[in-house]
């Protein structure tokens, strides 16, 4: 950690000099101008960071990240988990091959530990209504971010198509804090909204955290909201992520000596 800091430290100095911006010329700047330009640096840099760079990672399921998403139909409630089955793998010590791809046959007789670690961990209410996980079907996919299980599930137990649901889901990242978690809604009768897999509207990056479902609207808005709420929290999180901005905003609030 120590020779990190002292690292960034230093290539941020390298920076600063080649620039040729001493810090006392930030005193020369007037405060309102140094304000305005640093809130309009600040907001450019977080929307090319995290609203281009963290949605196209989660559509096309990326390492490091699990989901949950939802259909609602007009009188049917459904949801599946797709999990890496690498991660899956370690943190359930399966003993699968790594090397390549797993058959079905090869997961069929480890589904049983598998959906009992997945139910633990996903944790779905109705309220006020009282309302199930039924299990119905497994299959696997192949995307760039590696092989991922999906397991299939309706939604039963209540009586009319609940509004909103309490959502818990810390598949994985409940043993690998490193990982970051979506809820996305699919497909959604009320709202119009139908093969829409990039619809995220939910993030984790914490376990044990019950979130609520809004099942009457969602839009691209609420999605983009929940991207950039996790890229500040991720982006404070490190130094480097921190001395990266203040080298971009620099050069927008301050002079050189012979004022240009």
């Amino acid at each position: 950690m120590r020779f990190n800091l002292a690292h960034q430290f230093i290539s941020f100095s390298r920076l600063l000099r080649s620039l040729q911006l001493p810090f006392s010329i930030c005193s020369r700047v007037a405060p309102t101008r140094f304000l305005i330009r640093t809130v309009l640096a600040v907001g450019v840099c977080l929307l090319c960071l995290f609203s281009s760079g963290l949605v196209p990672d989660a559509v096309a399921h990326a390492k490091g990240q699990s989901y949950l998403y939802f259909q609602v139909g007009e009188e049917t409630l459904t949801t599946y988990v797709s999990a890496p089955i690498k991660d899956l793998n370690e943190v359930l010590a399966l003993n699968l091959p790594t090397d390549r791809n797993v058959g079905d046959s090869e997961i069929e007789p480890l589904l049983p530990k598998i959906r009992s670690y997945v139910e633990q961990h996903v944790d779905i209410e109705c309220p006020p209504q009282a309302c199930t996980l039924t299990y119905q079907r497994s299959d696997t996919i192949t995307t760039g971010g590696g092989q991922f299980l999906q397991l299939y599930y309706n939604i039963d137990g209540f009586e009319t198509q609940p509004e909103a649901l309490e959502v818990g889901y810390d598949v994985i990242l409940a043993d690998k804090s490193e990982f970051i978690n979506f809820v996305l809604i699919d497909q959604n009768w009320k709202t119009g909204t139908f093969n829409a897999e990039a619809n995220i509207v939910l993030s984790y990056d914490e376990a044990g955290v019950v979130k609520t479902l809004d099942l009457s609207g969602g839009s691209l808005f609420q999605g983009l909201a929940a991207i950039v709420k996790l890229g500040v929290k991720h982006i404070v999180k490190g130094v480097d992520h921190v001395l990266f901005l203040v080298a971009l905003l620099l050069p927008s609030v301050v002079r050189r000596e012979n004022g240009k």
